[in-house]
């Protein structure tokens, strides 16, 4: 596979190619230098030996592999001989290379089938990363609706773009994070953050319609420009109490790991959260904008504000509501 520390075994045989064999390999190939074996180096030796020394090292000193190597090792540098390649030299040569072998059958029949075998499990294999691919997009688009919905509603109903809508969310992100500061159990914190979030936000969202956006209705650029000021301020305010690296949310050890269909196909089981909640909410809001009367005032006003006031509607309490 590459690497001499992991070699393919096969049942009952040796390794099928060992560090010696791979480097051989890529040498004859071209992708490696020559190795210098013993018996070369030997020779080397030999033939450069004048009045019994190797340059300032005695001959008689040369009774071992290592003190035959530093003897080869003057040669290379003073002599202009090859170098020798060191074990780590090789076994990164081999690292940087893969090996691999060709299955070949004299029986066109069952190379055939073979083929076909992998074929099939290639397709399926690609099959599986698709669904991956869109089980993640899912709960990614989970989380940008969480985000969307809010925006939509004020926009249909105020026809304001708030610029701070993404302070608010930050708002609420915060919320949590104060919150499981102080509560230690991340399960207790969770459920504790969520409404408080959403009643954080909520109270935000209605000072800043009081103060600023009823003010400016029906002038879109002052509400863009107010709505941007707004949103440069909250992130101000947030650097200078939190700072400017990020705060952990941990979550639950029960949203920890994921659910695995197979090797290939899984999705975490923070990403199934994210994509039941988005659900709650839709079915939520839907019952709301459908099913209650806020929800039947909230449509009257986002069509036609003038009809819904002279109906007893409050168009100026709806729009803070929202």
């Amino acid at each position: 596979d590459g690497t001499s520390g992991s070699v393919m075994l096969m049942s009952g045989a040796t390794p099928e190619l060992d560090q010696t064999a791979a480097y051989q390999m890529l040498v004859d190939a071209g992708f490696a230098a020559e190795t210098i074996s013993s018996d070369k180096r030997n020779e080397s030796l030999i033939e450069f030996a004048e009045n019994g020394r190797i340059g300032d090292i005695p001959l008689s000193t040369l009774n071992t592999e290592e003190a035959r190597d530093t003897a080869y090792d003057w040669l290379v540098l003073n002599r202009g001989l090859p170098p020798r390649v060191a074990d780590d030299e090789m076994r990164s040569a081999i690292a940087a290379h893969v090996f691999y072998g060709v299955y070949d059958h004299p029986s066109p029949d069952v190379t055939s089938a073979a083929s076909d075998v992998l074929a099939g499990i290639n397709n399926k294999v690609m099959v599986y990363k698709l669904m991956d691919l869109a089980l993640d997009g899912l709960s990614l688009a989970s989380i940008y609706f969480l985000a969307a919905i809010g925006l939509a509603i004020t926009f249909g109903v105020m026809r304001v773009i708030n610029m701070a809508h993404g302070e608010f969310i930050m708002m609420g992100a915060y919320t949590g994070y104060v919150i499981q500061l102080i509560v230690p159990s991340y399960t207790i914190s969770i459920m504790l953050a969520i409404p408080a979030a959403f009643g954080v936000t909520f109270l935000a969202g209605v000072l800043m319609e009081r103060l600023v956006i009823r003010h400016l209705y029906k002038r879109p650029l002052e509400t863009l420009l107010a709505t941007f000021g707004i949103s440069i301020a909250l992130q101000q305010i947030a650097k200078n109490i939190f700072g400017t690296q990020a705060r952990p949310l941990t979550s639950p050890s029960w949203l920890d790991g994921a659910f695995v269909v197979n090797d290939v196909l899984a999705i975490s089981n923070i990403r199934i959260a994210i994509f039941c909640l988005g659900l709650l909410f839709l079915g939520l809001m839907l019952y709301v904008m459908t099913r209650t009367r806020f929800g039947l005032e909230t449509r009257a006003v986002t069509q036609n504000p003038a009809m819904a006031a002279s109906m007893g509607i409050n168009p100026d309490r709806i729009n803070m509501l929202t």
